[in-house]
């Protein structure tokens, strides 16, 4: 299977990739279903939209009225205006957006699981056939 994978350094993203659809499958390809979470339904959904209405409108959504007295949105690190897979839920519809979002993610974490348990069967192979006692120069 390792030589597969290095003559075809696609498949394992490309596989990945399908894994990523077919779990999210339902979220990604049906419209109006939301990933049902406590966190995503009180607090994401309703920031990002306020961003992307603030945004469709031409004005930065530094401040924020509709919480508590008013507060930096802006500065909310959790709303991450600044985060290129952020900026797809202000294009896309909001469910959609956050469904590929997190759909991106579970496909890099996995491409990059694999990188490094590669790269660390690498490095642990060549330790055991020496043995695990490591010896000084002097002896």
């Amino acid at each position: 299977m390792e030589d597969t994978l290095q003559r075809r350094p696609w498949l394992t993203p490309a596989l990945l990739a399908l894994l990523s659809l077919l779990f999210f499958g339902g979220v990604l390809w049906t419209p109006g279903q939301v990933i049902a979470a406590p966190d995503i339904e009180a607090l994401f959904y309703p920031w990002l939209t306020f961003a992307r209405d603030a945004i469709r409108q031409g004005v930065f959504p530094y401040w924020d009225v509709n919480q508590f007295s008013g507060y930096p949105f802006f500065a909310n690190i959790q709303v991450a205006l600044f985060y290129p897979p952020t900026w797809l839920c202000l294009v896309l519809p909001i469910s959609a957006g956050l469904a590929v979002n997190l759909a991106l993610h579970v496909w890099l974490g996995g491409w990059g699981w694999r990188g490094s348990c590669a790269g660390s069967a690498g490095r642990t192979a060549g330790r055991s056939s020496r043995g695990s006692r490591s010896r000084s120069p002097a002896s």
